[in-house]
């Protein structure tokens, strides 16, 4: 399947590498994302486990460089769509590699692979079919693996998308609760858990200047999620799913 008009117009050049060296809000981004996926990976498996990674929309690798600080001995793949992005890439250890690739259409390299933990952060909206991404990629995990998958709450990505905190971005769906567990439902896994993340406050202040830390945005959404009547009040949705036995 070759992308479409909607992915095509979510495909991000060089220049969002280069902005993700010294704007704090694309820094503070991907660092949390890759800090969400070590918890629950931390959660999922056996410390003694080596495992192996695929990160979907890798971006410029920045996000599986992050994830591999917290997990040194795992293997990782990467696939990107963007040359450009590719291109942008910093010095890659032995046990990362990334290829250029749609997702839509995974060569034989990467889908003929078995791996413990898929990764699609803020991915899933800008996808044309996400259902039959997803469906494709299910046969990819171990049979103890875990898909996880992060995308805006609706409400917060509207807004942003109006005030221009977004600018350049597009994305095809918006997902809310239901619908997102329904995607994975109707296509083979089983829902292990979902959650909302990024505190809408604390995810402003990089607009402003302020660097956040992950631990700090991690625990504070820990504490927060435990009312939930503030649940409206996080930015970012994230579920894991595992493949039906």
């Amino acid at each position: 399947m070759k992308p479409r008009n909607g992915w095509k117009q979510g495909i991000l050049d060089g220049s969002y590498a280069e902005e993700r060296k010294f704007r704090k809000p694309l820094i503070c981004r991907y660092r949390y994302r890759a800090y969400m996926v070590f918890q629950m990976v931390k959660s999922l498996f056996p410390s003694n486990k080596k495992l192996t990674f695929l990160d979907l929309g890798a971006a410029d690798g920045k996000t599986l460089l992050a994830l591999r600080d917290y997990i040194p001995s795992g293997d990782y793949t990467g696939v990107e769509y963007s040359a450009a992005l590719i291109r942008c890439t910093p010095e890659l250890p032995g046990n990362v590699r990334i290829i250029q690739a749609d997702i839509e259409d995974l060569p034989s390299e990467v889908r003929d692979c078995k791996y413990d933990v898929i990764t699609a952060l803020a991915v899933l909206e800008h996808l044309d079919d996400p259902a039959e991404a997803v469906s494709r990629i299910r046969d990819m995990l171990t049979v103890n693996g875990f898909f996880i998958a992060t995308c805006p709450a609706p409400v917060w990505d509207h807004m942003a998308q109006r005030s221009c905190l977004l600018e350049g971005d597009h994305h095809t769906h918006a997902f809310n609760r239901a619908n997102l567990i329904r995607l994975f439902q109707e296509n083979g896994y089983d829902v292990v858990k979902y959650e909302r993340f990024m505190l809408a406050v604390i995810g402003f202040l990089p607009y402003i200047g302020i660097p956040v830390s992950q631990k700090l945005c991690f625990q504070t959404d820990k504490i927060v999620r435990f009312f939930r009547i503030f649940n409206g009040l996080f930015v970012n949705q994230c579920i894991i799913a595992a493949r039906k036995s």
